[in-house]
This record gives structure tokens, C-alpha cells and sequence, in this order.
């Protein structure tokens, strides 16, 4: 987490000392009545959130005034806010100790106790996005290509996962992009495939009992990749208009302009319009709009130049 801001109050945690993971949740409070024959009440009765607990080391020529400083807040014992990543609390340090080895390196141990979760709450699950679905395909693949012997394969995996690595969540899986990612997936297929005839060939041909083996155990994860691979493509497959819209940022703009630079065409501003729940096509201060696809057919609006 070394690239997220985490902040307590007014101190904002820097380099060494932001943690790698920081937990989250809890219990819920229940109360159970038990009857005769088994039959049991349960009542819940609230939230129980587990303390926040993380380490860290203060480094640099300012580590022991970073420690004190932030040990000061913990005598103070005030409500502070903590917040990283989209989770915000009211806590209370409940507990900050370190370990003074030099002025310069100062390891600590930081709990605190929530007070009210801040955070905006998430009712409906998101689906899984389409990226993601293929970033952990791509990942299973590289964990299996470790236990064989196939660097053919591991050449094409690669250029898929670099082109992969270029996209980004809110990109729109446009035509171009989907025929791209099926022909890196299709390009891994055949490797497989070679491998696989490849090994059957040499199973046909006879070989020594502990190659035979060898050779069997490595198309059983060869089968598993190709599994996977065939899976990549379905998962590609299934974007075809259905891909998430991209979302830009703008400030001060109109949607006529806006339509020009995405569709060639600035009448075509409704279809912004529509997927914002916009009436004004002027923009003011800076906002996020989504910019959806245009399937071409025309929907223009009043322009204004």
C-alpha cells in the first residue's frame, strides 16, 4: 500500500511507514436463546468492529520526532478520522508503541478502536470486472507454467500480459482491443496445443517409465492451461457491447465539444447527455461524466457552436 495516502487527524503516514495491508470488518453482536428439543433464538443486536491494527517503520533523519509526534496524539486521546483507500473512521488510538534502535529507524505498532465507520456503504456487489476476470486467468497460468517446462509458452503468456498491463478498468473494450486480446489468448492456445502433440508424440513413441510419467503429469497442467485459455476467450467474447463506458474528468466545458472529440460529430451530445442525466450541455467546475459508445445511429440534439 505503499502508494496510498493514510492518514490519522492531521498526520499522514509516509514511505516505510504505510503498511502493506491494513484490516477491516468485524463481528456482529448476536444474542442467542436456546430452547429444549435444540430450537434456538438468535437476535442480532449490532455492529462489533475489530480494532484497526498495523506496523510500520519511521525512517529518515526525522524518525523519532515522527514517532513522538504521532505519540503525542495518542495521549491526547481525541477523536481523530482515519481514512485510506474508501474507508474512513472515528477512532481513538487505543494503543502506540515503538522500538528505539536509532534516531533514524524507529519500528512501531499502531491499534485503534472505531468509534462511528464513516466510510459510504456498499449495498449491491459490483460484478467482477472483465480485466479483472482475465488478470487472475493470466495470473493461474503463470502459477501453473511454473511446474513445467515449456518456455515456448511462456514467451506468448507474456506479450499477453504486457498488453494486458496496457489497458486500464475504464477503458472501452472496443473491437480493435477484443480481436487483439483473442488473438495474444489464441496465440498461447496453439502453444499449448504444440506442446501437447508434441508431448504425445514422444508418449507414442515409448520412453523411459520415469520421462513417461513426467511427460503425463506435465499434459494434465497442460490440459489445465488449456482450459483456461479457451475460458479467456469466452470471458473476451462476452464484452461485445457490453464493455463499461469509459469515465473522463473535465472542467469548465460543453458537451457539443465533447461529442466532437469522442464521436466526430458534436450533434451526437444527447448520447452524453442521456448516460449523465444532463439537460444543460454546458459544464461548469469540474465534474466525471461517462462517456458512452455510439452505435452511429443519430441522435443529435439542438447544437450551438
Amino acid at each position: 500500500m505503499a502508494d496510498t495516502i493514510v492518514k490519522l487527524g492531521d498526520f499522514e503516514f509516509e514511505h516505510a511507514e504505510v503498511p502493506e495491508g491494513i484490516n477491516a470488518g468485524g463481528n456482529q453482536m448476536i444474542h442467542v436463546n436456546k430452547f429444549v428439543g435444540g430450537k434456538r433464538k438468535i437476535v442480532a443486536v449490532g455492529r462489533d468492529d475489530d480494532d484497526i491494527t498495523w506496523t510500520g517503520i519511521f525512517f529518515g533523519a526525522n524518525a523519532s520526532k515522527r514517532f513522538r509526534a504521532l505519540d503525542f496524539r495518542r495521549t491526547e486521546g481525541n477523536r481523530l478520522i482515519f481514512s485510506y483507500l474508501e474507508f474512513k473512521y472515528s477512532v481513538v488510538i487505543k494503543s502506540f508503541t515503538g522500538t528505539i534502535n536509532k534516531y533514524y529507524k524507529v519500528p512501531y505498532s499502531i491499534t485503534l478502536t472505531i468509534i462511528e465507520d464513516l466510510s459510504n456503504p456498499v449495498i449491491d456487489p459490483p460484478p467482477t470486472g472483465f480485466l479483472d476476470a482475465l488478470y487472475d486467468a493470466i495470473a493461474l497460468l503463470f502459477d501453473i507454467l511454473e511446474m513445467i517446462r515449456q518456455p515456448n509458452i511462456g514467451i506468448v503468456l507474456e506479450i499477453l500480459n504486457q498488453y494486458l498491463n496496457t489497458l486500464l478498468p475504464n477503458d472501452a473494450i472496443t473491437k480493435i482491443v477484443r480481436g487483439t486480446l483473442e488473438g495474444y489468448i489464441t496465440d498461447v492456445l496453439t502453444q499449448i496445443t504444440i506442446s501437447l502433440d508434441n508431448n504425445k508424440s514422444l508418449l507414442r513413441g515409448g520412453t523411459d517409465p520415469n520421462v513417461e510419467s513426467a511427460l503425463i503429469l506435465e499434459n494434465a497442467n497442460l490440459y489445465r492451461m488449456q482450459a483456461i485459455a479457451e475460458k479467456m476467450i469466452v470471458t473476451t467474447e462476452q464484452t461485445k457491447g457490453t464493455a463499461d463506458a469509459p469515465v473522463v474528468t473535465v472542467n469548465n466545458t460543453n458537451l457539443y465539444k465533447l461529442a466532437a472529440k469522442y464521436y466526430g460529430d458534436a450533434s451526437q451530445w444527447t448520447v452524453i447527455a442521456d448516460a449523465n442525466n444532463l439537460i444543460d450541455p454546458e459544464i461548469y467546475g469540474t465534474v466525471k461524466l461517462i462517456i458512452p459508445a455510439w452505435d452511429g445511429n443519430d441522435r443529435g440534439g439542438e447544437f450551438e457552436p
